[in-house]
């Protein structure tokens, strides 16, 4: 079989984390595309770009599909190709793509929009969807540091007219009669029926790879009309709650709808039985860190205040931090993506 070798692997960024929109992957609704697929960017379909194999060979050592990306910044000015998925050794598969600037005279500054909770320049925000078993599968990760196993493009981030770069993440291999999987990201539409063939690369995978996080589709949950969201791990539960349903623009106060919601939250916490609870403020990237960090650590300390007060669990320990516009989960460059920054997180042990 061909050879698809990617980029050296780095053990740069951390794991991605979708916690939001994979209504995609259980059902290949609008704006969800294939290899086989040609389609026009239109008004209703969100700005969300198209895809095409633009009649390649998918034995060739060629891209099988292309999409352009959702936001709004770049909008087909920036497109990604997506090459077969290699199953390169026992449990791991390797997946490479391209990123390519279609506009004839602007560069673009290709950085933080697939990187998830990684560094800006890889692509840990990535997950496979193996759509018949129900399963994500997040990135690979190596070492204490739980590093992500994908290559890094740092000082390539500005693509002149015309230039691509190719980028990889290493996954855990969903089993052997699994021949196609979805590549999700938040930047594009998802790409679907990727096929996985038998590969090799010539750089080692790490030996020192953590166990892999493969999440059931069912855990990942969007509530409320996206005021809620959640994921469940085998071991601890994250609520993520919209600032924007829990304060007013740039205030630390809650509203008076927020306590519907902080109560169901204080319910789950009582009947999980934990006694540690970790509150996290984040803000999308408008403005700077010297006002969004204490703006979102402010946020993160109410809530604290809140919970502690419906929490009816004796010696429960509640701790707060503000990360100001890390970590994002959405795309900066779109609303929809900002709304999804701005949140705080609340965690705990299951």
């Amino acid at each position: 079989m061909p050879s698809y070798l990617p980029p050296s692997f780095s053990r740069l960024g951390g794991p991605g984390k979708f916690g939001i929109g994979l209504l995609c992957v259980t059902v290949l609704a609008a704006g969800c595309v294939s290899g086989g697929d040609s389609t026009e960017d239109s008004d209703d379909q969100g700005g969300k770009g198209g895809q095409s194999n633009g009649g390649k060979n998918v034995e060739g050592n060629e891209v099988f599909a292309t999409t352009s990306t959702s936001s709004l910044k770049y909008g087909n000015s920036l497109s990604f190709g997506a090459y077969p998925v290699q199953r390169v050794q026992d449990g791991v598969l390797v997946m490479q793509m391209r990123a390519t600037n279609q506009d004839s005279e602007n560069d673009i500054r290709f950085s933080q929009i697939l990187a998830g909770e990684g560094s800006n320049t890889t692509a840990a925000g990535l997950m496979l969807i193996d759509t018949q078993n129900a399963k994500a599968y997040e990135p690979l990760t190596s070492g204490s540091s739980e590093e992500c196993v994908c290559s890094d493009w740092k000082g390539q981030e500005v693509l002149a007219p015309g230039d691509s770069v190719d980028f990889s993440v290493a996954f855990p291999s969903p089993p052997e009669d699994i021949d196609k999987v979805t590549i999700a990201t938040f930047a594009t539409p998802d790409i679907i029926d990727v096929p996985i063939i038998d590969g090799s690369v010539d750089d080692e995978i790490p030996s020192d790879l953590n166990d892999p996080s493969i999440v059931p589709l069912s855990a990942y949950q969007d509530e409320a009309g996206g005021e809620v969201s959640r994921e469940e791990g085998s071991e601890e539960t994250r609520i993520m709650l919209s600032s924007d349903v829990l304060f007013d623009l740039n205030e630390s106060e809650l509203t008076d709808g927020a306590a519907e919601t902080l109560e169901s939250v204080a319910k789950e916490i009582d009947e999980s039985g934990a006694t540690e609870v970790s509150i996290d403020g984040y803000t999308d990237s408008s403005g700077n860190d010297s006002i969004n960090v204490p703006l979102s650590k402010e946020r993160a300390e109410t809530v604290l205040k809140e919970l502690e007060d419906l929490v009816t669990t004796a010696d429960v320990s509640f701790t707060a931090e503000g990360h100001g516009s890390e970590d994002p989960v959405g795309d900066n460059d779109t609303e929809e993506g900002r709304q999804k920054n701005r949140r705080v997180t609340v965690s705990f042990p299951k």
